[in-house]
């Protein structure tokens, strides 16, 4: 069924006497809307005024008006959209810093040190990353190559304890706790028991095999 649509013309004289505005009122769907079509100096008139009067009860009827008001909170949505997407991406160097200028207020000046040694291994991982696209993959990827980096004050050769490796994860974790708060992130990717380094035994390679007698 067509909606009902009625409307009606006004002009409005200002006091300079030489000024008129002219708006039309229009009903649809039982609520009303007051449109400002423009003045006398910018070309409207009663005629013109009825023209636009027909044709937006025309599109009442049809169904396709969209209310001023309507087509202003689109167009600030819109507005909005764009001016986010235009913001630089927050990255994970970013979250990181954030994340310690908080916790180092918190930690006793002897061990700072050690938080920033993690710190600083997971500063060499792809800093550049936004941490918005960090997931459970970008997580892996870091701990396995955590999981490849040479151990300090230990014989040549030797990588990583997993108990090293899990200690800038579990910083990742609580800075990505922290962007969650912020809205950065939709969820923790580094929070779970598979994101852990367990060691290869428990990560599925065999032991060697006993010989008998």
């Amino acid at each position: 069924m067509p909606r009902q649509a009625t409307g009606y013309i006004e002009a409005r004289p200002w006091k300079d006497g030489k000024t008129i505005s002219w708006r039309l009122h229009v009903s649809a769907d039982g609520r009303s809307h007051k449109l400002t079509l423009g003045t006398n100096h910018e070309g409207w008139n009663e005629v013109r005024a009825e023209v636009a009067r027909e044709e937006i009860l025309a599109q009442i009827r049809r169904g396709t008006w969209t209310p001023p008001e309507v087509e202003a909170a689109q167009r600030e949505r819109a507005a909005s959209a764009a001016a986010e997407a235009e913001k630089p991406q927050e990255t994970i160097h970013v979250t990181l810093s954030r994340w310690w200028q908080g916790k180092k207020r918190e930690v006793a000046p002897n061990t700072r040190n050690d938080y920033r040694w993690r710190l600083d291994l997971l500063l060499a991982f792809r800093p550049q990353t936004p941490t918005a696209e960090i997931d459970e993959q970008w997580v892996d990827e870091l701990r396995d190559w955590l999981a490849d980096r040479p151990a300090h004050n230990r014989t040549a050769g030797q990588k990583l304890a997993p108990s090293s490796v899990n200690k800038p994860l579990s910083v990742l974790a609580q800075a990505l706790d922290l962007a969650k708060d912020h809205k950065v992130v939709r969820y923790n990717a580094a929070r779970g028991k598979r994101r852990k380094y367990r060691g290869a035994e428990v990560q599925g390679c065999l032991p060697r095999a006993r010989h008998g007698h």
